[in-house]
C-alpha cells in the first residue's frame, strides 16, 4: 500500500512518522530464546565497518610474540 502523496498541508515530521510507521508494520517480529542468539542474529544483519579490518590487524601485529617456555625448546615441542 502507497502512502498518499504529500499535501502541502502537511509538515515534514509528519511525513516522516508516517513512512516510520509504514516501514514498521512491514517488519515481522521476532522472538528469541536468550539474549546471545539476538546478538548473533543482529551480528549477522549488521556488517562491520570497512576501516575496522584494519585497525583489528594493526592491533594483533602490535601484540608481542609468545616464546616458548624453556622446557617446551628442551623437549622439542
Amino acid at each position: 500500500m502507497e502512502p498518499p502523496p504529500p499535501t502541502p498541508r502537511r509538515t515534514r515530521q509528519e511525513q516522516t512518522v508516517e513512512q516510520h510507521h509504514t516501514l514498521r508494520s512491514d517488519q515481522t517480529a521476532l522472538e528469541f530464546s536468550n539474549a546471545e542468539e539476538m546478538i548473533r542474529f543482529d551480528a549477522a544483519q549488521t556488517p562491520p565497518p570497512p576501516a575496522l579490518g584494519a585497525r583489528v590487524q594493526d592491533s594483533v601485529n602490535r601484540e608481542p610474540r609468545v616464546k616458548r617456555s624453556w622446557w617446551m625448546r628442551l623437549l622439542g615441542r
